[in-house]
């Protein structure tokens, strides 16, 4: 649950688990109240959406991945379980990401240094594009994208 910085992991592994909290040190401290009754509504009592929620990402995922795949100088793997997609764009820095933002029209978080990445180095010539809306709308989006990546 991202708006709320609500979410959990379960590691048998204590080795990984210390691996996991060293890569993302600020994002393991004591959950609010509004936080925590949110949660436990999603989990008692929502379900049935999160599931069908589940079905609609993966779709969508799906398409984001198959139009980025087609698309000239971009590099990119399918993700397993989150809702973005990181895609390298070839001769395009993570500081000239803003031009997929000018010419196409599309928010997107660059990989590194600019202060919205949190992706360090290894994020550079990337830019995060975030699919958990609805299918027109990403549709519209990719359409943006490749000819705005077609001019590069």
């Amino acid at each position: 649950m991202a708006g709320l910085q609500l979410g959990f992991i379960i590691a048998q592994n204590p080795e990984l688990m210390a691996k996991v909290k060293g890569a993302a040190p600020g994002y393991f401290y004591p959950v609010n109240n509004v936080s925590q009754e949110a949660g436990r509504a999603a989990l008692d009592e929502a379900w049935h959406w999160a599931e069908g929620f589940v079905d609609h990402l993966q779709g969508v995922r799906d398409y984001v991945y198959d139009r980025l795949s087609g698309m000239p100088n971009i590099d990119v793997r399918k993700p397993e379980g989150t809702y973005v997609i990181f895609p390298r764009v070839d001769g395009l820095t993570s500081v000239e990401a803003k031009y997929i933002m000018d010419e196409a029209k599309v928010a997107v978080v660059p990989g590194h240094g600019d202060p919205f990445s949190y992706f360090g180095p290894g994020g550079e010539g990337h830019i995060r594009i975030v699919y958990s809306t609805s299918m027109g709308i990403m549709e519209e989006a990719m359409n943006r994208v490749e000819a705005a990546v077609s001019k590069l």
